[in-house]
């Protein structure tokens, strides 16, 4: 492919992505079991955090405003999401450590800003470990509730992203089908075979589609808004 061919590439890959990503959230929204709903209408705020998070996501993978403003918003990310697990619940800090642990083993914790990220995780984990010695509640309600959902993710997680490292020239990795169809078959296809997901575990599941999502959102638009600057660049290396 060739520099603009790549950039066009992309534009679908994201642009057709969001929409075919949004139309699964949606259709999941619909089930009974859904935590979305309840999410939505009584802490609207923590779609902001996930919203935040996503482009925060593209803003720092697309590399356009500079290693320290990504950093100062990185801090302010994490800041963000000690206060919802503080708040709330853990969930967002099992979407990151899933996040992390597929990343890591795909290979795609290859930047600066992400290897810090990768390191606060495991700093975090090393943390609630030795929180979980000493307080049995603490032990339990990691062990119980979030175990096996972040094993699933991770596996997923993994998947994709060495599809998409090593195996690029399969439109199925490249554009991230492979997303949407795993996590369809976590959603709706595992629980036929008697893999019933708690609602700690689904709250995991549709946080990480929604923070995807925007992801895919944000990637979109930072094509859009720095277009003529990467057409600009394409060209030199041509």
């Amino acid at each position: 492919m060739s520099g603009f061919e790549k950039y066009n590439d992309r534009l679908t890959k994201y642009g057709i992505g969001m929409v075919r990503l949004a139309l699964l959230v949606a259709v999941t929204t619909f089930g009974s079991k859904s935590t979305l709903n309840a999410t939505f209408l009584t802490f609207p705020t923590r779609y902001l955090t996930q919203m935040y998070i996503g482009v925060l996501g593209a803003a720092v993978n697309t590399s356009r405003l500079g290693f320290n403003t990504h950093i100062a918003l990185l801090i302010l990310a994490g800041c963000t999401m000690l206060y919802d697990m503080w708040t709330f619940d853990l969930t967002l800090g099992f979407y990151l450590l899933k996040t992390t642990i597929g990343d890591f083993l795909a290979g795609k914790v290859d930047s600066t800003e992400w290897k810090l990220v990768a390191s606060a995780v495991a700093a975090s984990v090393v943390a609630g470990c030795v929180w979980g010695i000493y307080s049995p509640v603490a032990s339990g309600l990691i062990s119980s509730e979030y175990a096996r959902i972040v094993l699933v993710l991770s596996t997923i997680q993994f998947v994709c992203e060495y599809g998409d490292n090593h195996l690029e020239h399969l439109k199925f990795f490249r554009h991230r089908y492979s997303y949407e169809i795993f996590t369809a078959l976590v959603v709706f296809a595992l629980p036929l075979f008697g893999m019933l997901w708690t609602d700690a575990e689904r709250r995991v599941i549709e946080f990480d589609m929604i923070i995807c999502l925007w992801y895919r959102v944000g990637n979109f638009a930072c094509l859009q808004i720095f277009k003529s600057a990467h057409y600009t660049s394409l060209k030199k290396a041509e």
